[in-house]
Parts: structure tokens; C-alpha cells; sequence
């Protein structure tokens, strides 16, 4: 019974999570939208998306809080930045989040196109 009950324990935590966002996919193209639209027209209005529990991993430096991040992303070394996003890949995780994968290129003060 004890191996019984603690599957369908399981069962249920993974269909609540699935169920707390179920429109998983579209919420996160919206927000990959929103998030790199920011980033190229005014980069210190994301602000607003990070708390300070939140980390950035940049070139394999990472910036830990709302305050180290948004330092960093208003400091980069160019002045004006196009994303072309190519994928935004997403999936549910415990506690109502999201995990977005995205790939795509840049172009930095418009001259250059880096994959």
C-alpha cells in the first residue's frame, strides 16, 4: 500500500504542475518577445523582470539579484542591439514556473550578426 499511494502522490504533483500552467508554451513566446523588445529599445526598463533571487549567467560570469544584473546588462560594451530569435523553447516547473530556452543571433550596434 505505502508504494501504492506514494506513485499516485507522484501522479497528482505532476499533473497539478502541468495543469498550473497549461498554456506553458504561449506564455513564454510572449514573454521571450517582451523580454528581448525591452531589451533592444531600453535595456534598463527590464528592471521591472528581475528580483533578487534571480541570477544571470553572462560568458560564464553570473550576476546574483535584480541590482548585479541589471549593472551588468546596462554596462555592456555596445550601444544599440537587434536579437533575431530563432527558437524559444519552453517547459513547466514545480511551483507554477516556466524554464525558457532560447536560441538566435544579434546584431550589436547594428554591424555584426553573431550566431
Amino acid at each position: 500500500r505505502g508504494s501504492l499511494a506514494g506513485c499516485a502522490t507522484r501522479l497528482g504533483a505532476a499533473h497539478v504542475m502541468a495543469a498550473a500552467n497549461a498554456n506553458f508554451l504561449e506564455i513564454s513566446k510572449a514573454f521571450c518577445q517582451h523580454y528581448y523588445n525591452v531589451f533592444d529599445t531600453d535595456r534598463a526598463k527590464l528592471q521591472t523582470l528581475y528580483q533578487d533571487g534571480s541570477m544571470l549567467t553572462f560568458e560564464d560570469a553570473q550576476f546574483m539579484g535584480m541590482q548585479a544584473i541589471m549593472t551588468k546588462l546596462t554596462t555592456l560594451q555596445f550601444a544599440t542591439v537587434q536579437h533575431q530569435v530563432t527558437t524559444c523553447d519552453a517547459q513547466p516547473t514545480p511551483g507554477g514556473g516556466i524554464l525558457c530556452f532560447i536560441t538566435g543571433k544579434l546584431a550589436r550596434d547594428l554591424a555584426e550578426i553573431w550566431p
